[in-house]
């Protein structure tokens, strides 16, 4: 239930119909952001297999005494047989999908403190620790750098649900603490990336780099003992960062595998927390304060990069 006034009274329960409001908002998000993502995969293939024509030959080069074969070291890629740049000058970026899957050690918060009744502080404590499977996607482009590249991404992901037991904390001499189940599901976030790789070896490679995007999630807790029920929820949207380092493989010319570390974070959230005005529960409702929630997660990822996916599609 959602909702509630800044004072001590009656407030409206929340409906079905709010329910429904809420998590068609957070569809519309979702959808929203699946669009835009859709849409640059197919501007950005088509981008990428134009350039994959290569770059007009300057065969007058050819007419100076002074030139070599080594000179035109590196005109002809022998792995496809198309032009490639000259030494010296700048590489196209290339353009690339990656699939991501993994494991999410996600961490739920409670906290918040308010005086409901005279006497009495409320102080929704304790955390929910849960081991989750995340999974999504990403778009992007890479930069030849010394030594490696430069990525930038548009990434999105999602990530499984997560409950557990915590804590209404109540302060004064006529109520007691009472336990509490929290939750969180539909854990979302759409980040942009920034990835600097570092070539080892050919085959093996280093990266480290960070994003900042939004993300959010549907936030429920309840404590439902007889003499005090206390419920609340909310869908939670706020800024989202992300930081994290991992090794590649390069499978081929156009495939690469990574296994990276990520610290994942949610920025706080806010819920309403309401209690009933009778022992058995239902209206009238009245507005307690507010739980302020956050999300953390340190995360293990499996992902496989495919630069170019397109050029076989469209030749």
């Amino acid at each position: 239930m959602v909702g509630g006034s800044g004072e001590v009274g009656e407030a409206r329960p929340v409906t079905v119909c709010d329910q429904y409001a809420a998590i068609k908002g957070k569809w519309l998000v979702k959808l929203f952001v699946g669009v835009v993502a859709l849409s640059c995969v197919l501007v950005a293939g088509l981008v990428a297999a134009a350039q994959d024509l290569g770059t007009p030959l300057d065969l007058s080069a050819f007419s100076s005494d002074d030139n070599t074969v080594s000179d035109w070291t590196g005109v002809i890629d022998v792995n496809n047989g198309l032009p490639t740049p000259l030494l010296g000058v700048a590489s196209s970026p290339r353009f690339y999908v990656a699939g991501i899957v993994g494991a999410s050690f996600a961490t739920l918060t409670n906290g918040g403190s308010f005086e409901a009744f005279p006497g009495n502080v409320f102080s929704p404590t304790g955390s929910v620790n849960n081991a989750l499977v995340t999974g999504g996607g990403a778009i992007g482009l890479a930069f030849a750098r010394p030594s490696g590249q430069l990525r930038m991404e548009l990434e999105g992901r999602d990530r499984g649900q997560m409950s557990g037991p915590t804590t209404l904390a109540i302060s004064g001499d006529t109520l007691l603490d009472r336990p509490a189940t929290t939750a969180a599901s539909g854990v979302w976030s759409f980040s942009t990336n920034f990835w600097r790789d570092y070539d080892v070896t050919d085959m093996f490679g280093l990266y480290g780099g960070g994003g900042i995007g939004i993300g959010g999630y549907q936030y429920q807790t309840a404590s439902t003992q007889p003499d005090l029920v206390v419920t609340g929820a909310n869908t939670i949207n706020s800024f989202v960062w992300q930081v994290g380092a991992g090794v590649t493989y390069r499978m081929s010319a156009r495939v690469t595998f990574d296994v990276g570390y990520r610290f994942f974070s949610i920025g706080n959230g806010s819920t309403p927390l309401l209690t009933s005005g009778s022992i058995e529960g239902g209206a009238p409702y009245l507005f307690l304060g507010n739980s302020i929630s956050a999300f953390t997660a340190s995360e293990l990822l499996l992902s496989v990069r495919i630069y170019e996916p397109f050029r076989g599609l469209i030749r």
